[in-house]
């Protein structure tokens, strides 16, 4: 049995005991003479069983065989021999072990021992492997990357950057390592970039994207986008800072050439928009000429056939002028500019007249065009009437256009009711040529047809659908549509709105005269005989319904042998086999039929009709679709019956002077000529009209020259072209001084600011009066410049007051009401102002257009001025206010004011219209 070493003292026992690593001693010979308590700990193993084995008793031969080699090493070279191993543990884990094999040497130098030391190094490992593993994809980070990667120190010199920034200067990363943005580029950024990175440090709120433009040594110019943050460690300290930058020159190349693209686009829409404008402009222009000269022809004295003439001229002109704006509309709603209006209107009017308004154009195809607007809906709504009419305009042609034989039927039905909201359900049916299935998505896109031949053979742009959709989205509805090829289209819309709190009386279709009064209905369309009899059994009349001339001679007999005659016959005009005027002159003047009203319902207006209906005893002539208000019109004035409406009787007491006067109207505006006419020669004055400052200087010239008379009083406009009315003022008084004359002159106008008053007396003036204009006040005026007084006048009984308008709603923008009661004349007097006014008001807004376009601030003050005229005297407050503050800020030179403004007061504008064309029809 070997020696045992000296050195296994107990000192030394104690230490190895103690230390943390794994300690075995071997002899030369490889038995185990020690072992300390961590070996023991990690071998879960004991000592006694240990001391006095070899590696041959506790691992495979060929490992045991291998660790005997490793000792035989050591021996012969005395020197430390380490490496790592894998150890697999009774639980089965791997663990990875660095090993060191010490040699024990006596004083000769001879080993005499060995000392095998082992410790656990897998989590070491595992971080190492780890470090590498991150330190590797840094580098490959570093190496490939496109963009560039900086690190700085404190003093901002790079400390580590990416292959792709060194290559901006043709360099290798090691060769810029330690310089600065300074040593790099352009003083100008490398003196931003210094500031950004020390701010950076400072604050430690990083940088974004932030755009950096720079020219490199290629002397091509960059943009990049850049970001920056600060660079601490893991314990916070601050280290430097670490920077992004990003080459964004191609997507800056793109955006400048998508902003050029742009501004092209915009540059081609502008023109495009000032292209449809102007043309809408010209076409607007003969347009408002056919419109104001059927208007003044309807106010003459015409026959019946006649006005029925004109009121289809003024319908389908006023659809044709619908159709006009059609085009201006769809360019709002591209650029989402169009507005809906919110006010009070008459739905079964408004969809009646509108589908009316067409009847010429369906019953040329010979089509039957029928109209029902469901009883039990409100008669007035809150919502955009003549967007509504936009929408029926464009299915109801839309369905003549692509129907050559049968019937076009609108109906308007309540869909849901809430409150004091209803949701409407609009249908537009046909049993034209039908729309393939496939097809049907596509007709609502822009310029698109369910066939491309349809072009060709039924005309238009495709354009009508798409603003229909558009309109009824902007409305809050949906449109869709249900079709079958050959079996006909109905398109539907369904829209909500709400229930205005004005209703008519309950009594305007209950009059007690009419119940009970036994009516035939001779309609061969059974849907126009539905409709009919629906409206007149609501009114209390007692319908009877045949489909044709022969039935309604039987169903007129047969009345007659019982005892209860028909007393009222509706009656359709074109039948098969027997028509409407072979029935009437079969009935008319015939005593077996108890001589039975008769009105006629055509689906046309033919020329001679009129005769023919007075020779066949029809007293009445109607013509299709039946809009409800007028057939209950039509049918109260027929029998003669009393209609429970009532009309506010004019309060004015009219006045006469005790000697008529001379007088001179200086005024560049019709409206105010006419309304300023009106009220003097109610009073028994003779008047004189100038339009302008130079015309009025001209007047009075040739009066004083040829008759050596002067103007009793002058009634002077302050603005007006060529010369204003202070000038003209200031010419008369001047010419005054050589004269012993001096005529009073009376400012009229419509400025009412602080110091008009007084502007006006210091030119010469002797009075002011300020519009719209009051006629006592301007009487009393007159009264005190002259010492002329007046005296009452009984109105002749035969006089119609203009005062017979409806009540206003708060959301109109012409008080018709105020202004028929306040009106100077007649019925037709207002109404001649009125259209007048339709004619002045599109030529002033074309007028402010151009005076917008080219910043001209003396037509926007003086076309401003001149509407602020208009619109004070019809009572049109809301549009007065705007047309005096674009007055202001013209006067101020604000044209950017007034470019805001000029839409408000064009929107309300086309209100007013209107509203006037409604009161006027």
């Amino acid at each position: 049995m070997p020696q045992r070493p000296e050195f296994l003292s107990i000192y030394y026992r104690a230490l190895a005991d103690n230390m943390p690593l794994s300690l075995l001693v071997k002899d030369i010979h490889g038995e185990i003479l020690f072992a300390n308590k961590s070996y023991l700990e990690f071998s879960d193993r004991k000592h006694k069983d240990l001391v006095g084995t070899s590696d041959y008793d506790f691992v495979a031969p060929e490992l045991a065989k291998k660790y005997r080699a490793n000792d035989a090493i050591v021996i012969e070279s005395a020197q430390t021999l380490s490496g790592f191993g894998k150890h697999q543990t009774n639980d089965g884990q791997t663990l990875m072990m660095e090993h060191r094999r010490i040699p024990v040497c006596d004083d000769a130098g001879q080993v005499i021992a060995i000392q095998f030391l082992c410790w656990d190094v897998t989590q070491q490992q595992d971080t190492e492997n780890a470090l590498a593993n991150e330190r590797f994809l840094f580098n490959s980070l570093l190496e490939v990357f496109p963009d560039a990667i900086y690190f700085k120190d404190h003093d901002s010199r790079l400390t580590r950057l990416s292959k792709s920034f060194a290559q901006k200067f043709d360099r290798k990363p090691s060769e810029i390592i330690g310089l600065t943005d300074a040593d790099l580029f352009a003083p100008e950024h490398a003196n931003n970039a210094l500031a950004d990175e020390q701010r950076i440090l400072e604050t430690g709120q990083p940088i974004n994207s932030k755009l950096e433009y720079e020219v490199y040594p290629d002397q091509k110019p960059t943009w990049a986008s850049t970001t920056k943050v600060r660079l601490e460690d893991n314990s916070g300290n601050v280290m430097g800072t670490f920077g992004i930058s990003r080459d964004v020159t191609e997507l800056m190349e793109s955006r400048k050439q998508l902003q050029d693209a742009l501004a092209r686009a915009d540059d081609a829409n502008r023109a495009k928009s000032e292209f449809v404008a102007n043309m809408s402009h010209e076409i607007r222009t003969p347009m408002n000429g056919i419109i104001g000269m059927a208007k003044l022809l309807s106010e003459t004295s015409l026959n019946d056939t006649q006005f029925e003439y004109v009121e289809m001229i003024q319908q389908a002109s006023g659809s044709l002028m619908g159709l006009l704006n059609d085009i201006l509309d769809f360019s709002k709603i591209e650029a989402g500019k169009l507005e809906l209006d919110h006010i009070p209107f008459n739905l079964s009017d408004s969809v009646g007249k509108t589908t009316q308004s067409l009847s010429t154009k369906a019953s040329e195809k010979g089509l039957e065009l029928a109209c029902r607007v469901s009883p039990n809906l409100p008669e007035r709504l809150v919502g955009d009437p003549r967007r509504l009419r936009q929408v029926i305009v464009n299915l109801v042609g839309n369905a003549i256009k692509f129907t050559d034989m049968g019937e076009i039927v609108v109906e308007v039905e309540m869909q849901e009711q809430t409150g004091d909201l209803v949701k409407l359900h609009f249908s537009v049916r046909d049993t034209g040529i039908g729309i393939p299935s496939k097809k049907q998505k596509l007709i609502f896109e822009e310029f698109s047809q369910a066939d491309s031949s349809t072009t060709r053979r039924f005309g238009g742009t495709g354009l009508g659908l798409t603003i229909c959709k558009q309109l009824v989205q902007l409305m809050h509805g949906s449109i869709w549509v249900e079709s079958e090829v050959s079996q006909g289209t109905t398109f539907h819309f369904s829209i909500p709105m709400r229930i205005a709190a004005e209703q008519p009386s309950t009594s305007r279709f209950k009059l007690e005269s009419l119940q009970g009064i036994r009516t035939l209905v001779v309609d061969d369309n059974a849907t126009n005989r539905r409709i009919v009899e629906e409206m007149i059994k609501s009114w209390g009349l007692v319908p009877t319904n045949v489909d044709g001339g022969v039935s309604a001679i039987t169903a007129l007999q047969t009345a007659s042998r019982a005892g209860t005659p028909f007393q009222l016959i509706l009656l359709d005009c074109m039948m098969p086999g027997m028509d409407g005027f072979s029935v009437a002159e079969l009935v008319s003047g015939n005593p077996v039929f108890a001589n039975p009203t008769i009105i006629m319902i055509s689906s046309a207006v033919g020329l001679g009709d009129s005769i023919r209906c007075q020779e066949a005893g029809i007293t009445h002539y109607m013509t299709k679709p039946v809009i409800k208000s007028e057939l209950f019109d039509v049918i109260v004035d027929a029998l003669g019956q009393e209609d429970a409406r009532t009309r506010k009787k004019s309060t004015t007491q009219p006045y006469r002077s005790s000697r008529p006067l001379n007088i001179l109207v200086v005024e560049d505006d019709p409206i105010n000529q006419r309304v300023a006419v009106g009220f003097l020669e109610q009073a028994g004055h003779q008047i004189t009209i100038a339009n302008t400052g130079k015309e009025a200087i001209t007047i009075v010239d040739e009066l004083a020259n040829e008759r050596n008379q002067s103007f009793d009083v002058i009634l002077m406009d302050l603005q007006m072209p060529e010369m204003d009315g202070l000038k003209t003022t200031a010419v008369i008084r001047e010419r005054e001084t050589s004269s012993e004359t001096r005529v009073p002159i009376v400012a009229m106008t419509a400025a009412a600011m602080k110091g008009d008053r007084e502007r006006c007396l210091a030119a010469g003036m002797d009075a002011y009066v300020s519009k719209p204009i009051a006629l006592e006040q301007l009487l009393q005026i007159i009264e005190s410049q002259t010492g002329i007084a007046r005296q009452p006048e009984t109105p002749p009984s035969a006089q119609t007051p203009a005062s017979a308008a409806p009540p206003r709603s708060n959301s109109s923008v012409i008080d018709i009401a105020t202004v028929a009661a306040e009106y100077p004349g007649d019925r037709s007097s207002l109404n001649k102002t009125l259209g007048i006014f339709l004619k002045e008001l599109p030529r002033l807004l074309s007028e402010m257009s151009v005076g917008l376009t080219t910043n001209d601030l003396v037509i926007i003050k003086r076309t401003a001025h001149t509407i602020l005229g208009s619109t004070r005297i019809l009572r049109m407050d809301q549009l007065a206010d705007i047309a005096q503050k674009l007055e202001a800020y013209a006067t101020k030179g604000d044209v950017d004011r007034c470019h805001k403004l000029h839409s408000k007061l064009s929107a309300l504008s086309e209100r007013a219209i209107d509203e006037i064309t409604d009161f006027l029809s």
